[in-house]
C-alpha cells in the first residue's frame, strides 16, 4: 500500500504581469492525498504506469524569484497543443494495452487541458471510454486523482490518470477501481 500525494503552488509561480497567466489567477493552489494498493481488496490497484518528457518547449519557461515567466509565441501555441495530444495519446495507449476490461474505462485529465479531450478521444478511437471533465478547480498534478475520488467510477472498472506538468512531463496511471 502506498500514499499519494500530489500538491501545486500555482500561487507562487504564476506571473502578475504576463497575459497568458491572467486566467490562472482565479484559481487556488491545490493538494491530494490518496493510498492505493496493490490489492485490489483493499483500494485501487496500479495495473500499470506510463510516462514521457518533451523537452522542446523548456526554453519558452524561465523562472525569477520562484515566478514562472512564460515567453511562448503565438505560433507555438499550436504546437504545444499537439505535444500534448501526442504525448496522452501515446501513453494511453500503451496503457490499454495493460488493460484488462476496456468496457469500463473511466480516463481523467487534468482540467486545465480540456480542450484537447475530444481530439484525444478521437485521436484514440475508442467510443466507450467515459472521459471525465472534472470542474474543482486547476491542480494540475492533483487534477486526476480530485476526480477520481469526487466521480468514482463502479468497483471493477479501470480508470486511467493523465496529467502534465509545466515541465514537459506527461504521466498516466492505469488503475482498477
Amino acid at each position: 500500500m502506498i500514499l499519494i500525494i500530489s500538491a501545486d503552488n500555482l500561487s507562487r509561480t504564476i506571473d502578475s504581469e504576463e497575459p497568458s497567466h491572467f486566467a490562472l489567477r482565479q484559481f487556488a493552489d491545490g493538494a491530494v492525498g490518496i493510498i492505493v494498493s496493490h490489492n485490489a481488496v483493499s483500494g485501487h490497484r496500479i495495473v500499470a504506469t506510463n510516462g514521457q518528457t518533451n523537452a522542446s518547449f523548456h526554453q519558452y519557461y524561465r523562472s525569477v524569484n520562484g515566478v514562472v515567466k512564460r515567453n511562448l509565441p503565438p505560433e507555438v501555441k499550436p504546437l504545444l497543443s499537439a505535444a500534448y495530444l501526442d504525448a496522452w495519446t501515446s501513453i494511453t495507449r500503451k496503457l490499454l494495452v495493460k488493460s484488462l476490461d476496456t468496457e469500463q474505462l473511466w480516463i481523467f485529465c487534468n482540467q486545465g487541458d480540456k480542450k484537447l479531450f475530444e481530439p484525444l478521444i478521437d485521436a484514440l478511437d475508442f467510443p466507450d471510454v467515459q472521459l471525465v471533465n472534472t470542474n474543482h478547480g486547476h491542480a494540475g498534478g492533483a487534477d486526476p486523482w480530485i476526480g477520481l475520488m469526487a466521480d468514482t467510477p463502479p468497483k471493477g472498472s479501470q480508470a486511467i490518470l493523465l496529467s502534465s506538468g509545466i515541465g514537459f512531463h506527461f504521466h498516466g496511471i492505469l488503475l482498477e477501481v
